[in-house]
């Protein structure tokens, strides 16, 4: 759980661009359950700065094997979708065929 919160703070620090300038105790995050992270991505999360529920912010987590967590914060005000508020889909890829491969090919002049 300690590894899921800070990767959440880390997401949400680095989104809002002041890095650990931030009171890190002032962020707090609910909704959090290591279960939800099982099958993949879970976007419930809800995020508090000073006791105070802040909407825009999505944030969604997920486990990328035991002890692995990753976040991803955005503010859902700047998304470019009209102000609906949604934040694209996720897709898995696979490193070396979607990077590896890609990147490693000769360039062509």
């Amino acid at each position: 759980m300690l590894y899921l919160h800070w990767a959440l703070k880390e997401a949400y620090v680095k989104a809002v661009g002041t890095g650990l300038v931030t009171n890190l105790l002032a962020i707090e995050f609910r909704g959090v359950n290591l279960h939800d992270t099982e099958d993949g991505e879970y976007g419930g999360v809800e995020v508090y700065v000073d006791g105070e529920k802040r909407p825009e912010w999505k944030l969604e987590v997920g486990r990328l094997s035991r002890g692995h967590y990753f976040a991803v914060a955005a503010d859902g005000c700047d998304s470019g979708d009209g102000g609906k508020g949604e934040i694209g889909g996720w897709r898995w890829i696979e490193f070396r065929k979607n990077i590896w491969d890609v990147w490693s090919e000769p360039m062509m002049n």
